[in-house]
């Protein structure tokens, strides 16, 4: 049986929270250097391909599923911002600029996720003349989230 588009879009959107969540984990494990290096290499790939299929989901989803869009991204968005909540707990372990660096990224990467958020809300309760903008939007404000969470992540190395 072919899946169908809802299907689709919701599958992409469990892989993307998925390969978001293991690529974070790596980034936060006690593993050594190097296999954590080629984990995050490896699930960065994964992600990348299945980000790709999912905005291609996203672009082509219906107005009918926007509830199962808004809640798989609203998923995934509370993922993200777990891990930013344990980057958080680790800022009292760097001091001076480095710590205002890191609570700045922090702090961008906490809106962006909130802005995220709101969109993802908003597509959920969007219109079908207001589907293609909201989509769009959706897709600016998760670029925000993941460009955020690099920023954020490298401010702690």
């Amino acid at each position: 049986m072919k899946p169908t588009n809802k299907r689709s879009t919701v599958y992409f959107l469990a892989v993307l929270a998925a390969g978001i969540a293991t690529l974070l984990d790596a980034g936060c494990s006690e593993k050594k250097p190097a296999d954590t290096e080629a984990a995050v290499k490896d699930t960065a790939a994964k992600i990348s391909d299945a980000a790709t299929d999912l905005w291609t989901n996203v672009k082509n989803a219906t107005h009918e599923q926007r509830t199962a869009l808004s809640d798989s991204i609203g998923r995934a968005a509370d993922n993200i911002q777990s891990k930013a909540d344990d980057l958080g707990a680790k800022l009292s372990s760097l001091s001076g600029d480095a710590k205002t660096r890191a609570q700045d990224a922090l702090d961008d990467l906490n809106s962006a996720l909130t802005d995220a958020k709101a969109k993802a809300k908003d597509l959920g309760s969007a219109s079908a003349n207001a589907w293609d903008n909201a989509k769009g939007d959706l897709s600016a404000a998760w670029q925000k989230v993941e460009d955020a969470y690099a920023k954020a992540k490298a401010s702690f190395n």
